[in-house]
């Protein structure tokens, strides 16, 4: 049975784990909401998204891969703060677009670029943190033997 201070050093880490997470999951829910406000404004009308719409895909995929790396595993509060990072980015850049009074004639390019650097950093954030969550989950099992 753990002593109540071992049970009291771990339960902290595992309350910002989870706060992390939680706020991730809203940021890369909220982004995913501006990507399609952000088409909105693009394009004029919810009818002229549809010939956009392989590049909202695009422009959700960093999102998507963000809730992935959420859900899948073990889980740490590194990745989770990789990750509201990577999609408060996205969310920032297209809450820009919405919210701008006037838009640019190349304003379009935001869909391609943003999306663009946002997976790379997503990407790089959640192989980052792959390895770390198995150094620990390493450590928790094998004094489980």
């Amino acid at each position: 049975m753990p002593d109540k201070d071992d049970v009291a050093e771990e339960q902290p880490g595992e309350v910002v784990a989870a706060a992390l997470r939680v706020i991730a999951f809203v940021v890369s829910s909220l982004g995913m909401v501006s990507v399609f406000g952000a088409g909105r404004r693009l394009t004029g009308s919810v009818q002229g998204m549809l010939p956009t719409a392989p590049f909202l895909v695009w422009a959700l995929f960093p999102f998507v891969l963000a809730l992935f790396g959420l859900r899948r595993g073990a889980y740490s509060a590194p990745r989770g703060a990789g990750v509201i990072l990577t999609s408060g980015f996205g969310l920032v850049m297209y809450a820009d677009l919405v919210l701008a009074s006037r838009l640019s004639s190349t304003a379009g390019l935001a869909l391609i670029f943003i999306p663009l650097w946002q997976a790379i950093g997503c990407s790089v954030v959640l192989l980052l943190t792959i390895g770390r969550v198995r150094e620990v989950w390493r450590r928790l099992t094998s004094g489980c033997s």
